[in-house]
């Protein structure tokens, strides 16, 4: 019997918004937004103020000087910034290891890795997506994965057979086995955590090959593309093979990038420098 999405969305346990997004959304609704004020209720939080000055610090950001507190932090980034870094931290924070099958911190630890690359590459393109999306997207991209393997007891084999087994993609295995796939799952979240909807949009088609044949929106456009080589780059680094969609859709991104293959080769030596450098850091 086929099942509709919304019937199985209805069923999943998706984590709920933490107390203080629900502060956040209400002191947004109630007046207008105040760098000051949300830099205060941010700074109460010291785990998240700690991750978003983590993140502002960083290579991939290349301050050439570190921001020193949450309010600096807040006016380099803006408002809307802020909030979508938080997000990603609480979203974080709202998957648990103990009801979850998958080894968490290395899934967030690769997350984290195509969050930079993401970052990185975003910034050395010409595009109109906030810097911030590049990040939040490159870390919360299969976010619909661990929700699975909360709440699908036999994900973790269906995960086994598509990375050891190339004949079928993932997304196609847990359609057959779960009648969803883990973009749904993710897009579902994404939009009840109020992410920005080219971020939602994109985590939804991110393994869709024919993608950017079919968007009308240059931001989801480019985020996509920007993504797809940031991916492609890293699995070169890491294990000198290209990513599974990168053959089918290496063209289209690299022309709407407007990258050739000497800027391309560019990318992929200060890429490898990069991560080095986040490691350590």
């Amino acid at each position: 019997m086929v099942v509709s999405d919304e019937l199985i969305m209805e069923d999943l346990d998706i984590p709920a918004k933490p107390d203080l997004l629900i502060e956040i959304d209400n002191h947004l609704k109630e007046q207008e937004p105040c760098l000051a004020s949300l830099s205060a209720i941010i700074a109460r939080d010291v785990a998240v103020s700690a991750q978003i000055l983590k993140i502002i610090n960083s290579s991939a950001y290349g301050l050439s000087k570190p921001m020193a507190n949450i309010r600096q932090a807040v006016a380099y980034i803006g408002i809307s910034g802020t909030i979508n870094i938080v997000k990603s931290f609480a979203l974080k924070q709202s998957v648990l290891q103990e009801q979850c099958a998958l080894n968490l911190g290395r899934f967030w630890d690769t997350a984290e890795e195509l969050a930079n690359a993401c970052l990185y590459i975003g910034k050395q393109v010409k595009s109109d997506v906030p810097e911030d999306y590049f990040y939040v997207f490159g870390l919360f991209h299969n976010i619909g994965v661990p929700i699975m393997a909360c709440n699908f007891a036999k994900y973790p084999k269906v995960l086994a057979k598509a990375n050891e087994d190339n004949r079928f993609s993932l997304v196609q295995l847990e359609q057959k086995v779960f009648q969803t796939q883990h973009t749904k799952v993710g897009y579902h979240l994404a939009c009840s955590w109020n992410l920005p909807n080219e971020i939602s949009q994109v985590i939804r088609h991110h393994h869709n090959r024919r993608y950017l044949a079919k968007v009308d929106d240059p931001i989801c456009a480019q985020l996509y593309a920007v993504f797809q080589l940031a991916e492609n780059l890293l699995s070169q680094d890491r294990r000198f093979i290209d990513a599974p969609d990168w053959p089918y859709v290496e063209k289209a991104c690299l022309d709407l990038l407007h990258i050739d293959q000497e800027e391309y080769e560019h990318l992929q030596e200060e890429l490898s420098d990069l991560m080095r450098e986040v490691v350590e850091f």
